[in-house]
Formats: C-alpha cells, structure tokens, sequence
C-alpha cells in the first residue's frame, strides 16, 4: 500500500514536469520566433530570457529523469 502511494506520487511529478516541460518549451519557440525578427535580434533581453528558459528547462528535465528512475525502481 505504501509502494502504491509512492508511485502514484512520483507519477503525478512526471506528469508535472512534463507539463511544464510542454509551457517552457513553447515559451522558448515564442523567443526564438522573436529573436529571428530584425527587431528581436538586437534585443539582448531575449536572449537573457531565451538562456534563463534554457536553465529553466535543463531543470525540470533532469527532475523529470530522476522521477522516472525512481519510479521505474518503485515499479521493480
């Protein structure tokens, strides 16, 4: 029973980092696509925001792959 709760938890954290995975990948296409105007490649704060989304993503991706090993280890 407790295995079960530990693995819907960890599920549930896949899910959530997925997610934000999702967001956080298209908030740095929207950045891309802005950087590729002429406006947008002279503008430095897109690219401080373009590499902090970047950060943001390697983050949440290696908490993603943490969860899922744990959970593949829970799941025996």
């Amino acid at each position: 029973k407790e295995l079960n709760k530990k693995i819907k938890k960890l599920e549930k954290q896949v899910a959530d980092c997925e997610a934000r995975i999702e967001k956080i990948e298209a908030q740095v296409t929207e950045v891309e696509a802005e950087m590729a105007t002429p406006e947008g490649a002279s503008d430095m704060k897109l690219y401080e925001k373009h590499q902090q989304l970047k950060g943001e993503l390697d983050a949440v991706v290696e908490e993603w792959e943490s969860a899922m090993m744990e959970l593949e280890e829970a799941k025996g």
